[in-house]
């Protein structure tokens, strides 16, 4: 009997150990999907900031639609790339009000090759990425939280080796599919 218990309690031993190191390796690879998404999704607000900014200067400088909002949304641009972590989400929204606003004032676009087709079909495809960067972020934060509420993983985090999952991050999306549909729409 007593080899039958020991044999037992190593096997169990082991086996949690297994799970332990197997448990802490996938929060260290979730944590790391969250640090790596961000990375891709920071790129792709500065891309749709720069392409605004861009767009808006244009605009500005040629009088193609409202000058006013042109500048407005060089301005949400310009704030957009140099707000801090906390200002981000509150910025990136600011740029998504100023690009419908001024999308709207520029009315459909042409289907010719000139500079502000051009110019909106990058705005289109940055602001298509953002919405994508956006989504594999989110996921990768509701995936980690996910983990990290579970009792043993729970324990692990507590140890203290295990940074922050992150918040998610919110933006408004309808100036994103306004982009893309305004890129598009002289083109039918």
């Amino acid at each position: 009997m007593p080899l039958t218990l020991a044999i037992t309690l190593v096997t169990v031993t082991l086996i949690l150990g297994v799970y332990l190191v197997w448990t802490e390796g996938r929060l260290e690879r979730l944590a790391t999907r969250v640090q790596g998404s961000w990375s891709a999704l920071d790129a792709q607000l500065v891309r749709r900031s720069a392409a605004a900014g861009e767009l808006a200067a244009y605009c500005r400088r040629h009088a193609c639609g409202d000058v006013d909002l042109a500048e407005a949304m060089e301005d949400a641009a310009v704030d957009a790339q140099s707000a801090g972590q906390s200002e981000r989400e509150y910025a990136e929204n600011e740029l998504s009000k100023a690009i419908r606003a001024a999308l709207v004032a520029l009315g459909p676009a042409g289907v010719g090759e000139s500079k502000p087709d051009r110019l909106r079909a990058e705005l289109a495809t940055s602001a298509t990425r953002v919405g994508l960067a956006r989504q594999i972020y989110n996921d990768a934060v509701r995936d980690l939280r996910g983990l990290r509420r579970r009792r043993i993983a729970g324990l692990l985090v507590r140890r203290g080796r295990h940074v922050s999952p992150g918040d998610f991050f919110e933006i408004d999306d309808t100036a994103l599919s306004l982009a893309a549909t305004s890129a598009v729409g002289g083109q039918d």
